[in-house]
């Protein structure tokens, strides 16, 4: 059995995978950001070693995915805007250390597109992109059974990808203006529905789910949601003309909703290249994509 850790800005997970890809049983708690990072590292141990013997079972190893920037070079991670207290931490030798096990490490949306890949929806493709839409917009992208890497072993940021330059909203973390993220993610979303609805706390799940009873105004909100997915998705098409873009995350629950005016903007933008070819289907995995892919990280290693 592989231990598995998913490390995101709004909530931690630990789970059990076996070699073959199945959650066995699993734990969430919400992130404390605050926390520090010993206090953190300690709780993600006792949860997860709780797990194992409930379940009677002896961990392998241990993999983990988290959000932000990892260096797969140095392993560490980089200056992180949802978990400051976590940066510049060596988190593979600090795992390996209170875990007294091997450790694999590797950014979420890697994480997720690995274990998609290699288990779910990306099996048997040599061209397959895993997008993760939630508080943030993550991916991962495969080619030629490989994860796509840049310079010194990095990944590269789809989420953060320009959009809309021009955009009415306030500069991303990441430097820009109407990035991906800042425009299409689940947070985005309920910013831009809370603007207008200042006495509102609905989020993605609440404004789908006014659409499906024909509310106008949630409607015209998800067709711009859509359009906003549709620009992000169609530039990875251009960019890769990938076999399979897998969807997952939160907002994609509602994919149905989105998909007409994903499709459109995809067959408006998209015409130098054969896009029919690339199937756009939610995620395997879904929710737990990045934690059964922690365990599809340290497999893989």
């Amino acid at each position: 059995m592989i231990g598995a850790v998913d490390i995101g800005g709004t909530k931690i997970a630990v789970g059990l995978v076996t070699d073959t890809g199945q959650l066995t049983a699993f734990q969430t708690w919400r992130t404390a950001p605050e926390e520090p990072f010993e206090t953190a590292l300690e709780k993600i141990h006792y949860e997860l070693t709780r797990l194992a013997r409930l379940q009677v079972v002896e961990l392998e190893g241990v993999g983990c995915s988290i959000t932000g920037q990892w260096d797969p070079v140095r392993e560490i991670l980089g200056e992180n805007a949802f978990l400051p207290n976590w940066s510049g931490k060596a988190l593979k030798d600090e795992f390996e250390s209170v875990f007294g096990l091997p450790a694999a490490v590797d950014n979420d949306a890697v994480a997720a597109a690995v274990g998609e890949y290699r288990w779910g929806t990306g099996q048997g493709t040599q061209s397959f992109i895993y997008v993760t839409v939630s508080t943030g917009i993550g991916c991962g992208i495969v080619l030629n059974g490989s994860v796509l890497r840049g310079a010194g072993g990095a990944h590269g940021e789809s989420g953060h990808q320009v959009i809309d330059a021009n955009a009415e909203c306030e500069p991303c973390f990441c430097g820009a203006r109407g990035c991906w993220e800042s425009l299409a993610s689940g947070s985005a979303f309920r910013k831009r529905w809370q603007k207008t609805h200042p006495d509102s706390d609905w989020g993605a799940k609440e404004i789908c789910a006014a659409a499906r009873e024909g509310d106008t105004e949630a409607l015209e909100a998800v067709a711009l949601e859509g359009c906003y997915l549709g620009i992000g998705l169609g530039n990875l098409i251009t960019l890769f003309v990938p076999e399979v873009i897998a969807l997952g995350g939160g907002v994609m629950e509602s994919f149905d909703l989105f998909e007409p005016f994903i499709r459109e903007q995809i067959e408006t933008q998209c015409g130098l290249v054969p896009w029919q070819r690339t199937k756009l289907i939610r995620a395997h995995y879904q929710y737990n994509a990045a934690l059964v892919g922690a365990a599809g990280l340290w497999q893989k290693k």
